[in-house]
């Protein structure tokens, strides 16, 4: 996903972390894990920031799906 073999050398580098839930950005503005493609050694994410541009009460914000 994203920069994640080019930061650390392959899909499936950094495993020893894969017990720890991973959150993910991915700005498709799509609630959905449809698009998360294996990386270290999660097979699924716990969470996903879909929106990096939204106002909630005059306030910027990301939006997450999980």
């Amino acid at each position: 996903m994203g920069e994640w073999e080019q930061v650390m050398g392959s899909q499936g580098a950094c495993t020893s972390v894969s017990g720890v839930p991973l959150w993910y950005a991915h700005y498709d503005n799509w609630e959905s894990f449809g698009d998360y493609s294996r990386i270290g050694g999660w097979s699924k994410p716990a969470m996903k920031q879909f929106k990096g541009d939204a106002t909630v009460c005059g306030v910027g914000v990301d939006e997450s799906f999980y």
